[in-house]
């Protein structure tokens, strides 16, 4: 409940300052500057609000004043009841509330939200960690700007406190002592509260003070207050665009569009005093004529008609429908699986409820019981149109305009570009036009109409969402948070590990570790950034010319599981049987045939176990020789350092979902600007995902998780990892997560190029480059944890196998695309094989496949294994018979698969052996599999 309140009335106010920050933050690259510019925004946008809340205080104070002497009067002469009724009698004689006594404190209520907004949002802006600005060394910290006697004094907060005081005197000149003392005792609560709060924050706040005193100087004792702020705000502008040119910060297209809109912006006022003078001199000009006669259709379409305040509350819940409920719930019950998080169970329908009372904070409240409520009735009019005009048209541009540009990730950044023709752009715009000038005319003459559409719309749209709500919680019944499996995490209350992998110390040991969607084609660049990982890696063989057989898990990991007999195509092939009983077996065979042949099987996350998102470790339950565990569940990020901690923002998700709704009604030609490369305006350092610290948690600490063993029993261990699944910006050298990454002294484009083949990894900047930081990460803690092995005197005895079950179609190696639907980077996945008694690192071009891993499991360890479900040996000998078929299907989630053989749709199929990299063995296939 109080997160809701939080996203009605707080969040939007955070959301603009967010905005305004970003936007001037990289324009200027510099934090001080943003909050400067942050400061004069909100104050020039929320002045009207507090002139309006002035004027109704001064209202209040001139009643109070005027019914002073007959209230004393009364309060004289009479007790009791009797003086009570009288009061009642003559407030009511005067239309007056006793309620009306919190008037008084209006001005004072509107400066909670925003203060609470500013408090929420610079408090916590990572960003200004270590920046300093002007005469503050670190505005994350207090300032700490004189020192004492050994004591460190905060000065700003001082300043602030005495800039109030200043702001205090001229604004009560003439008030009562009561009202007088309001405003002193707030100063220094606002003293005592931010006096250790970060700099950057009481700067904001100082500089908020500073504005109120200006503000009222200028109100208080400056004649024609509108023409003398008009023209300071045309200075200021003059003097920002000197500043951009001279600095060179007006570099690309877009940085200087937007500075000739804010231009203009700061100097609108100025221009319509000065047409408005042209106008009066020149009234029987054709110019004025036009303008006049402009002006009069417009005050025709505005004010014709009433039921104003009804089409303006029907307007503000259609748009918030739109905004917070159509658009979101369209992308979730489109794939209710992705915006689960299985490991700490959230219902998606969750990030509606989320977006809807951020939309409601807008519409409702902030444009409607605040900014319509104080506004005048020419006010009122002009917001209802525009609100009206701005529903209709964001629906229908919605629904008619959106373009998919690919895979939609979970924080609503896409696969691909956003980008529209030329010829899209201006269609959408001359749409857009016949769209208004329809609404007006509507608006005009069938303003009964108008009312109708609108409840038409809000209801239809709430019917549809309900029906799309009952959908995703129907797609997702089958996935919940399971409490046992946090205990399975073994890490107890105080922070000691349990160990969980168990290798022997003189017996044989089998590793297998499947990193998700591993890039196999990074490994030279990795092992040539980061030299020391040779060593680390000694024995390994790596097998660059590897197939997946999906570019899904849901697809390509039961191979490497269960080996040939669980590819897609042999699946399909197998229709008497279902999905998931098929994968249950693809994820027992090799648990199961070690346990058998005496080794002690170790589990831990295996793919779709029980055909569930979240693993089903109960059908491991009947095999005494397999201990079986989930490590996904956040448990052990309790070890990760407090800075590593700091990377993640649980709100990104929630935000973004605004933005996103933002984004697609918007006009064609301003997508793009909101869209923002995915970013929205965001201002955390990293939009790091939640699962990324989960998984990195575990490969950090597999030392502490492992137990040596002395008990005549060899292991086998086997385990899902995701940290390489989820891009992310890590601080390098050493790629770690950060709540403050700055890699502009490392980040040299030049350590991409290698042996003159080059990784395109600036070609999509988030996926690319931080697709790379993760594998790296992934890379230096399995090496640590190798040389833990080492240091233990069992890194001989250990076989390991690290393989990914698919790859990524980047585009970041030119030599990998094959045509325009076929990346071989999607179906390449990483495989290293490092065999017992093994010591130098080396590459094998051997055409392999993700399927081979049950045979590099078991050669030599157990003889002639089989099957234990099938009856057939488990080999490799597939792939010497035939070429292997591999699918492009994007149907990747369970409920898209889940009768008896993978619903691959229309997707292309492909046959392929020998030089994966050879163009001509990649052969099209057609559109269906065997058994579809």
């Amino acid at each position: 409940m109080l997160t809701c309140l939080y996203n009605i009335f707080i969040m939007p106010l955070v959301l603009v300052m967010e905005t305004i920050f970003s936007i001037t933050y990289r324009m200027f690259g510099n934090a001080g500057i943003a909050i400067v510019s942050v400061s004069i925004a909100v104050n020039v946008l929320s002045l009207p609000l507090y002139r309006k809340a002035d004027a109704i205080q001064d209202e209040e104070r001139r009643m109070q004043k005027l019914m002073a002497v007959p209230i004393k009067h009364i309060r004289k002469s009479f007790k009791g009841d009797e003086r009570f009724m009288i009061l009642q009698a003559y407030y009511r004689e005067q239309n007056y509330s006793p309620l009306y006594v919190f008037r008084g404190s209006l001005p004072l209520l509107l400066q909670i939200p925003f203060f609470t907004a500013a408090y929420r949002y610079l408090s916590n802006l990572s960003l200004l960690k270590g920046t300093s600005f002007w005469i503050i060394n670190d505005m994350g910290s207090p300032d700490q700007l004189l020192t004492l006697f050994g004591l460190s004094i905060n000065i700003f907060p001082i300043l602030m406190t005495l800039i109030n005081f200043i702001s205090g005197v001229i604004y009560t000149r003439g008030f009562p002592l009561k009202d007088k003392a309001q405003l002193y005792i707030l100063a220094l609560i606002f003293l005592f509260f931010l006096y250790d709060r970060p700099a950057g924050l009481v700067f904001y706040w100082t500089l908020n003070n500073l504005f109120s005193l200006v503000k009222n100087i200028f109100l208080k004792l400056v004649p024609n207050p509108g023409k003398t702020l008009s023209v300071l705000l045309s200075v200021m502008s003059v003097a920002l665009i000197g500043f951009c040119a001279a600095s060179g910060r007006a570099g690309s297209t877009k940085r200087v569009v937007f500075m000739l809109l804010l231009f203009a912006l700061m100097n609108l006022s100025i221009f319509i005093r000065f047409v408005a003078g042209c106008r009066r001199k020149n009234a029987d000009g054709a110019v004025a004529r036009l303008t006049e006669k402009l002006g009069k259709t417009a005050s025709e379409v505005i004010n014709s008609g009433k039921d104003t305040g009804k089409i303006f509350v029907l307007s503000a819940l259609c748009l918030t429908i739109v905004y917070g409920v159509l658009v979101p719930m369209s992308v979730v019950s489109a794939s209710p699986e992705d915006f689960v998080n299985v490991y700490e169970y959230v219902n998606p329908l969750y990030y509606v409820v989320s977006t809807a009372s951020i939309a409601a904070g807008y519409f409702l409240v902030w444009c409607g019981a605040i900014i319509y409520f104080f506004g005048t009735k020419t006010v009122k009019n002009i917001q209802a149109f525009v609100m009206f005009v701005l529903a209709i048209a964001s629906l229908l541009n919605y629904m008619f305009f959106s373009k998919n540009f690919g895979t939609l990730s979970t924080l609503l950044e896409y696969k691909n570009e956003v980008e529209y023709t030329a010829f899209e752009k201006l269609s959408n715009v001359g749409v857009l036009f016949v769209i208004f000038v329809v609404l007006a005319l509507l608006y005009k003459v069938r303003r009964q109409v108008v009312g109708m559409l609108l409840s038409v719309v809000i209801i239809g749209g709430a019917v549809l969402s309900v029906y799309n709500a009952v959908g995703v919680n129907k797609s997702i019944s089958n996935i919940e948070y399971i409490n046992e499996g946090r205990a399975n995490a073994k890490l107890s209350n105080d922070d000691e590990v349990t160990p969980i992998i168990k290798l022997s110390k003189n017996e044989k040991n089998v590793v297998v570790i499947l990193l998700d969607r591993a890039i196999s084609g990074y490994v030279p660049y990795i092992m040539n950034e980061k030299p020391e990982l040779l060593e680390k890696f000694s024995g390994f063989t790596y097998y660059p010319n590897t197939i997946s057989f999906g570019e899904h898990t849901n697809l390509a990991a039961p191979a490497v599981y269960g080996g040939y007999e669980y590819t897609p195509a042999a699946i399909n092939a197998r229709k008497d049987e279902t999905m998931a009983e098929k994968n249950d077996q693809a994820d027992l065979l090799m648990p199961v045939l070690f346990s058998d042949n005496g080794y002690q099987a170790t589990v831990c996350d295996p793919s779709y176990a029980g055909y569930k998102d979240i693993p089903d470790l109960s059908i491991y339950e009947k095999y005494s020789g397999i201990s079986a565990y989930h490590t996904k569940l956040g448990e052990y990020t309790k070890l990760l350092s407090s800075d590593e901690l700091a990377a993640a923002h649980k709100e990104i998700k929630y935000r973004n979902f605004f933005w996103y709704s933002l984004f697609k009604t918007s006009p064609l030609f301003l997508q793009n600007f909101v869209y923002d490369s995915g970013d929205y305006f965001g201002t955390t350092v990293n939009n790091m995902d939640q699962d990324f610290l989960r998984n990195y948690a575990v490969l950090k600490n597999l030392s502490k998780l492992t137990e040596i063993t002395d008990n005549g029993q060899g292991s086998f261990f086997m385990i899902h990892n995701n940290t390489t699944h989820n891009p992310s910006e890590l601080q390098m050298p050493d790629y770690v997560p950060s709540g403050n990454v700055n890699n502009s002294q490392y980040d040299d484009p030049s350590r991409f190029t290698l042996n003159g083949r080059t990784v395109d990894a600036y070609k999509e900047e988030k996926p690319g480059k931080y697709h790379y930081h993760v594998n790296m990460a992934s890379f230096i803690q399995l090496g640590n944890w190798f040389d833990y092995l080492k240091e233990e005197g069992i890194y001989d005895n250990t076989r390991i196998i690290i393989v990914a079950d698919h790859g990524y179609d980047l585009g970041q190696f030119e030599d990998m695309i094959m045509n325009d639907e076929l990346d071989v980077e999607s179906v390449n996945p990483l495989l290293m094989f490092k065999d017992f008694d093994a010591k130098e690192f080396t590459t094998d071009n051997t055409f392999m496949t993700n399927a081979d891993v049950p045979t590099l499991a078991m050669q030599g360890v157990i003889n002639d294994p089989v099957n234990p479900f099938t009856g057939n040996a488990v080999n490799s000998e597939a792939k010497n018979e035939e070429p292997m078929m591999v699918t492009l299907s994007d149907n990747l989630h369970l409920s898209k698969n889940s009768g008896n053989v993978f619903n691959t749709g229309d997707s292309s199929w492909y046959t392929v052996s020998g030089n994966i990299f050879d163009k001509s063995n990649w052969v099209y296939a057609g559109n269906k599999s065997a058994g579809e």
